[in-house]
C-alpha cells in the first residue's frame, strides 16, 4: 500500500502520461523483485534554460532547500523556502567539495529552475514531493560554508 501510494504520488507529479513514465521510470529487478525506479529530475522535469544563480542552499537529511538571492543563515532562518534544491551525479563539483547534512553553503551556480515552481502540495519536488518549485544545479561554481543550521 506504501509503494504504491508513492509511485502514485510521483506519476501524478510527472503527469502520469505514458510517455512520462516510459521518460522518468525505469523498470529493474532488485533481489529477484521488480521495481520502478526514478530516473531523476533531469529526465522528467521540463526545465528552464541553464542561468548563474546565488543564494544559499540548505543541506539537511531529507530536506535540501535554495533561498536564491539570500547571503546568510540569517536571512534564511528568517523565510520559508520552497524550493528543492538538487544535486546529483551530473552535478560538476568544486574540487574538494564535501556535501554534509545540517548545513548550510552560500552558493554560485549554474542551474536551471523547474517551469513549474508552483506545484500543489504533494505533486512537486523533493522528498514526498512537498516543495512547490525546484532547482537543479548543473555546475557549483563556488561553495562557502556557512555553518550548522541548528544546534546539535
Amino acid at each position: 500500500m506504501f509503494t504504491t501510494f508513492l509511485v502514485g504520488l510521483s506519476l501524478q507529479a510527472v503527469g502520469g502520461d505514458k510517455a512520462s513514465i516510459d521518460r522518468c521510470w525505469a523498470n529493474e529487478s532488485r533481489n529477484g523483485i521488480n521495481v520502478r525506479v526514478y530516473k531523476g529530475d533531469r529526465n522528467c522535469v521540463d526545465l528552464a534554460p541553464a542561468t548563474e544563480m546565488d543564494g544559499v542552499w540548505v543541506n539537511e537529511f531529507e530536506g535540501s532547500a535554495f533561498y536564491e538571492g539570500a547571503r546568510s543563515i540569517a536571512e534564511v532562518s528568517a523565510r520559508k523556502s520552497t524550493v528543492w534544491f538538487t544535486i546529483d551525479n551530473e552535478t560538476a563539483l568544486p574540487h574538494g567539495f564535501a556535501k554534509h547534512y545540517g548545513l548550510a553553503y552560500r552558493v554560485k551556480i549554474v542551474g536551471r529552475k523547474a517551469r513549474d515552481m508552483h506545484r500543489r502540495p504533494l505533486e512537486g519536488y523533493g522528498h514526498m514531493g512537498v516543495s512547490p518549485g525546484l532547482v537543479v544545479a548543473d555546475k557549483i561554481i563556488r561553495a562557502d560554508l556557512l555553518g550548522p543550521m541548528r544546534e546539535r
